[in-house]
């Protein structure tokens, strides 16, 4: 199922939050809204999730039960098991879980079928596959998850990228994400919308943005500090890295002369910054 959003409005107290903003999400990809804190990331998930009403403008599928979703932080009971908090909101919606669904559903989230204690003792990973879960107690076509990452080390972003690029994946749902974490987001994520103040002011495919924000490459490997590419660029190499500006020369044509050499790095990360088609 394919989420889209068009031409939404929102004012607070004559204030617009959210001007005109529409957005697409394709069934089977992941797709990331950026901005900084108060662009309006929040308040157009609480209108997509029907927490909030819109002044105008649409959200398709209009049906808020076919979308899943977490606002701001996961809502579990701090007291429960995870067990038991699936249970309790399955009959919030009007179901009774078995233990087998109970326990499909944690392993379908990455989280162990065997634990009883309450989830206030949960990592801050455990918690956000919990929310997730929870999410995923109606069955819905697609997630809408806000700041799924705050709080969480590099190895819980990880784990969490990953398990929503298994959603996708496994069941083809659409998902869409809000975060600051931009160099996390190129990494899994299909497509990427930008916001500020309220309005999109880009997007497009991960490697048109990437592209366009890209302000160097950071190569590591043996035999950087012998290549005439480098000096002859006016980098320095140091314990086998290398930081190229992308101003110099692309990545392509940079590891095509590398190669030339007979030089393979082991990796050649783009550097981005995100400021840079903020102030576009």
């Amino acid at each position: 199922m394919t989420i889209s959003v068009n031409s939404i409005h929102k004012d607070f107290g004559g204030r617009p939050v959210l001007k005109d903003v529409n957005l697409f999400c394709p069934a089977g990809e992941i797709t990331a809204l950026v901005g900084p804190n108060g662009a309006g990331k929040t308040t157009l998930f609480k209108i997509m999730l029907g927490l909030l009403a819109a002044d105008q403008g649409e959200v398709h599928p209009s049906n808020s039960g076919l979308l899943g979703g977490i606002v701001e932080k996961p809502a579990v009971y701090p007291y429960l098991s995870a067990e038991e908090n699936l249970k309790v909101f399955a009959r919030m919606g009007g179901r009774k879980l078995t233990k087998t669904e109970t326990h499909k559903l944690l392993d379908q989230v990455g989280l162990p079928t065997d634990r009883k204690d309450p989830s206030r003792n949960f990592s801050m990973g455990m918690k956000q596959r919990l929310g997730i879960a929870t999410a995923l107690l109606s069955d819905p076509k697609a997630l809408i998850l806000d700041e799924p990452f705050t709080g969480l080390d590099p190895m819980g972003i990880r784990d969490l990228s990953q398990l929503l690029r298994d959603l996708v994946e496994n069941r083809g749902m659409a998902i869409l994400v809000s975060s600051h974490f931009i160099d996390q987001l190129v990494r899994f994520c299909d497509h990427i919308h930008l916001i500020r103040k309220g309005q999109i002011i880009a997007g497009g495919k991960v490697t048109e943005l990437t592209r366009k924000m890209t302000t160097a490459y950071r190569l590591t490997g043996a035999g950087l500090k012998d290549s005439k590419t480098l000096r002859g660029l006016g980098v320095r190499v140091r314990n086998d890295r290398a930081l190229v500006p992308a101003n110099l020369v692309t990545a392509h044509e940079l590891l095509r002369k590398l190669a030339a050499e007979g030089i393979f790095p082991d990796s050649c990360q783009p550097e981005l910054d995100l400021q840079i088609v903020l102030d576009q």
